[in-house]
Order: structure tokens, then sequence, then C-alpha cells
């Protein structure tokens, strides 16, 4: 069968001038069309044109998604596989917050406990401190120093006369 001039037999296909695909006989008219309007048309192989078309579909479609993740947050990125290894990562990281929190309670606990620990032992300080201070004052009256005096070193004054007695408990062991 001949259009103008041109072979068509099955496994054939008509393109136009602008590179779209024609089959069957709605084709040859199309193509008949074009050929009267001064356009020009040529014979490709249908698995030629096929190939073409899956090239052009698989370089829109690369397109788009470069399009798409372009325009996609990176919050919504994650779908799908990664989805499950961004919640395990979520999930660590909620379960460190938490370790973290309950190391700082402990924490806090025991600097509690070494407050009141502190507390008590400078109100046992300033009791001692307190003591010290009349026992210094002390030191200078002279009374005080006389009976140490007596007490300690077992000192008397000139006038007097020291006496001193045995226990019972010591002379029976005796």
């Amino acid at each position: 069968m001949r259009v103008d001039g041109e072979r068509t037999t099955r496994g054939l296909v008509y393109t136009g001038s602008k590179g779209e695909c024609m089959a069957g006989a709605g084709a040859k008219r199309r193509s008949e069309d074009r050929v009267k309007a001064g356009g020009t048309s040529r014979v490709i192989d249908i698995e030629e044109a096929q190939r073409i078309r899956k090239e052009k579909r698989i370089s829109a479609a690369k397109t788009r998604k470069r399009v798409v993740a372009a325009e996609t947050p990176v919050t919504d990125v994650a779908v799908g596989k990664s989805g499950a290894a961004v919640r395990w990562i979520c999930l660590i990281a909620i379960l460190l917050a938490l370790l973290s929190m309950f190391l700082s309670g402990i924490r806090i606990l025991d600097l509690r406990a070494e407050a009141a620990k502190a507390e008590r032992l400078l109100a046992l300080r300033t009791e001692e401190k307190t003591r010290l201070e009349k026992e210094l004052a002390a030191l200078n009256d002279p009374e005080y120093i006389e009976a140490q005096a007596r007490e300690q070193l077992g000192m008397i004054k000139n006038d007097e006369t020291l006496y001193v007695m045995e226990d019972e408990k010591e002379s029976a062991g005796r």
C-alpha cells in the first residue's frame, strides 16, 4: 500500500514533522494531510518508536521527581524504607533524653543529701566555735586560771596544805 509515494506496511509507523507517532488508518490520513499541507513525513519502525517513547517517559518521570524533591520539605522526604530508620533515630533520641533526665534527678537527690549533711556539720562546728570562744575568754580570767592549775597540775597556794586521800578501792588492791 502506498501513501503519496511512501510505503506503509504492518510494523511501520508514520511520524509527522514534530515527531509525534501515528499508526493505522488514521495515521495514513494524518500523514496524507501533512504531505498536502507541505509537512514532511518519514517512516520509522514501531519498536524504535516504542523505545523512543519509553525513553521520553523515563526522562519526564525523572524530571518530575527532581522537581517534587526540590519542592518537598526535608521532613516529608523520609517515607517508606527510610521512615523506619527515622523512627528508630527519634526513639533513641527520646530514650537518651529520658535517661539524661533520670540521671539528673538522681544527681539532684545526691546533692540535696550532701547539702543536708553539710548543714548538720556546720551546726556542730558553730557550737564548737561558741564553746571555744567562751573558753578563750575564760583563759584571761584569774579565777579560771587558778581553778585549772589546782585541777590539772595539783598546785596549791603558799599558805595552804594539801591532803591526798586514797580511795578505798586503791587501798583494798594493795
